[in-house]
């Protein structure tokens, strides 16, 4: 259950390079405060906003920023639902954009040392689009069809809802809708998978430069 959905669920599993080929730095007070709010050490937040630098391509009250075209090609996504998801799960002011803070916020949470429960969390709240707290069977078929147009497989729509059907009756026991203590129980069961699925080695790549 949940295995077409999550492994999407890591951002930035499409990066090639990193690092700060133009030269832009962080002055060392923003990045020591980058350093104490996030899961990454200085070097790692450098390497970053010298990423973040490279693909951003507008301004917003002077503030680099990226949009959602440029956030969907550098996870080399599709158009669908999940790149929707996504950007509106970095986008945390709601301003259409978003901005260095923004972008390092969310590759914390997916990095290597990011709290599980929070990748728990923040997993949920892609599948449930409305916020009301709970994944109706609704939401997790739009997720799983805009999965599918992702990995380019081949299901028919009878396939779809009982892949979608089986996954409600397993992490609901039955109910017509995913609590967040339903889901986060089935995650805690399945600790290993869901820590593979929803972390992305940013660290490694950080410091290795490429990604292998």
């Amino acid at each position: 259950a949940f295995s077409h959905t999550n492994h999407h669920i890591c951002p930035l599993a499409n990066i090639t390079t990193m690092g700060n080929k133009h030269g832009h730095k962080l002055d060392r007070k923003a990045s020591q405060q980058y350093v104490e709010t996030t899961n990454f050490n200085e070097p790692e937040v450098q390497s970053l906003h010298g990423y973040f630098n490279d693909i951003a391509k507008n301004k917003v009250k002077k503030e680099l920023v990226i949009d959602r075209n440029i956030f969907k090609a550098a996870l080399g996504l599709k158009e669908s639902l999940f790149i929707n998801r996504m950007f509106l799960m970095f986008d945390t002011d709601g301003d259409g954009h978003i901005n260095f803070e923004e972008f390092l916020n969310g590759i914390s949470l997916m990095c290597e040392t990011g709290d599980f429960d929070e990748k728990v969390q923040f997993s949920f709240q892609v599948y449930d689009f409305d916020g009301d707290g709970l994944i109706s069977k609704t939401e997790l078929t739009e997720m799983c069809k805009a999965d599918i147009v992702e990995m380019n497989l081949d299901m028919t729509p009878e396939e779809i809802d009982i892949f979608v059907s089986a996954t409600m009756s397993q992490v609901s026991n039955g109910g017509e809708t995913i609590s967040y203590d339903q889901y986060n129980a089935y995650a805690q069961n399945n600790r290993e998978k869901f820590q593979a699925e929803m972390t992305v080695k940013i660290k490694e790549r950080c410091m290795g430069g490429t990604v292998h």
